[in-house]
């Protein structure tokens, strides 16, 4: 029985390892745990990292986001800036263009009133048109010479014409001489008007050619000169004694010439 239980015992109990092989298993342990750790912790990393990518494109998409709203921001911002420089740009053309055309208003206003010198003689001389014949038909020299001077000097004129004036009336000769100042030379406009330079904001006049100049003055010289009366027996605008007033003679001349009136121009 002994011997029986001897080999039993010595086959049931299982044999003992030895101290390097359990040294390796502790080593492969500890790497295989080492490992394991190691990957979790590039796992770790790895998910840090594709946390941070997506915070950071994230970041980007709200930056990119922020950009748009902004330039859209600036684009309106500019719209409306140049909508509002452009109402103001209307504005001072308009206001420009309203300047240009009352000032050209005035110029042609100025140049009506020179080409209507003298237009209201006949409605003057038709009040005095008595007191002229009863004047003639006594040969009152004197009344003659102050009702045409009268009448001469009541009549419309532009500024820069003067309105003084002498008269000398010649019953013997049938002649009536006036001596009046000239016009001045620019009492015809130099322009004929303004326009509005939109590209520059300002009025820049349109001169007037020399030779129109010219003729508008020969004009009003010779409406100022032609500026006397007739005989009333065929003209209400006129005076003269059975047609006795045969012509009348005009004399303009600078006031510092001081000519005779009794001098025929």
């Amino acid at each position: 029985m002994w011997a029986v239980g001897s080999e039993c015992w010595g086959l049931c109990v299982p044999k003992r390892k030895s101290f390097a092989r359990q040294l390796w298993e502790d080593r492969q342990r500890n790497k295989r745990e080492k490992q394991r750790l190691e990957q979790a912790r590039e796992r770790h990393e790895l998910a840090a990292q594709r946390e941070q990518r997506q915070r950071r494109r994230d970041q980007q998409r709200e930056r990119d986001a922020a950009d748009r709203r902004q330039r859209h921001e600036v684009r309106e911002q500019n719209g409306r800036d140049a909508a509002q420089k452009r109402q103001y740009e209307q504005i001072l053309a308009e206001q420009g263009a309203a300047r240009a055309k009352a000032r050209t208003a005035d110029v042609h206003t100025a140049v009506a009133g020179v080409e209507a010198v003298l237009t209201d003689r006949s409605r003057n001389l038709a009040r005095h048109r008595a007191s002229l014949v009863e004047a003639v038909d006594h040969g009152d020299v004197t009344e003659v010479g102050d009702l045409v001077q009268t009448v001469l000097e009541s009549s419309s004129y532009p500024d820069g014409v003067s309105v003084e004036c002498r008269t000398l009336y010649k019953p013997e000769a049938g002649e009536l001489l006036i001596d009046c100042e000239p016009p001045r030379q620019d009492v015809v406009p130099a322009i004929t008007g303004y326009r509005y330079i939109k590209t520059h904001k300002e009025l820049r006049p349109t001169a007037r050619k020399d030779a129109d100049r010219k003729q508008l003055y020969g004009r009003l010289i010779a409406r100022r000169t032609a500026g006397h009366p007739r005989d009333p027996r065929r003209d209400t605008a006129g005076l003269g004694r059975h047609g006795d007033l045969e012509r009348s003679r005009v004399r303009c001349a600078p006031r510092d010439r001081q000519p005779d009136p009794t001098v025929p121009g």
